[in-house]
C-alpha cells in the first residue's frame, strides 16, 4: 500500500530542471532590469474552456456565465451551439447572458483566455438550463 502523505509531500517538490529554469529566468530578468528594461515577466498560458455540450430536450431558456479569479483575463466567448453560436470579444466581466433556447438546439459554452504564467488565477465558465418543465441542467468547466 502507497503512503499517499509523502507521494503528495514528492509531488509538491518542483523538478529539478523547473527550479533551474526558473533560476535562470529570474537571472535574465535581472539583468534585464539592470539595463534598463521596465519589465520582465513570462508570457501568459492560453486557456481555453469549453463545457459539455448539451441538448435541449424541450424549449427552454440557457444562462451562460464566465468569470477570472486572480491575474487571469477573457478575450472572447462562444456560447450556444451550432449555427446559432454567438461570439463576444472582449467581453465585460462577470459575463452573464440569458438566452431562450427552443428544443433540440445544442447549449455550450467555449471561453478563450489567458493566464500570467506563474500567477495564481482561473478562467471559469458554466450554462444552466431551465426548461419549460422545469427540467434543469448544469454544466461547467475551468482552466485549472
Amino acid at each position: 500500500m502507497m503512503d499517499v502523505t509523502s507521494r503528495r509531500a514528492v509531488l509538491s517538490e518542483p523538478p529539478r530542471s523547473v527550479e533551474s529554469g526558473l533560476l535562470r529566468v529570474s537571472v535574465l530578468c535581472a539583468l534585464a532590469l539592470g539595463l534598463g528594461t521596465l519589465a520582465c515577466s513570462a508570457s501568459p498560458i492560453a486557456c481555453r474552456v469549453r463545457t459539455d455540450a448539451y441538448t435541449a430536450p424541450e424549449d427552454g431558456t440557457a444562462t451562460y456565465h464566465a468569470v477570472v479569479t486572480g491575474s487571469a483575463t477573457i478575450k472572447s466567448i462562444v456560447y450556444g451551439g451550432g449555427d446559432d453560436a454567438v461570439t463576444e470579444s472582449n467581453p465585460t466581466l462577470p459575463f452573464e447572458v440569458q438566452v431562450s433556447v427552443p428544443s433540440g438546439a445544442s447549449i455550450d459554452i467555449t471561453v478563450y483566455g489567458s493566464i500570467d504564467n506563474g500567477a495564481d488565477g482561473n478562467v471559469l465558465a458554466d450554462y444552466g438550463f431551465l426548461g419549460a418543465s422545469g427540467a434543469t441542467y448544469t454544466a461547467h468547466a475551468s482552466c485549472r
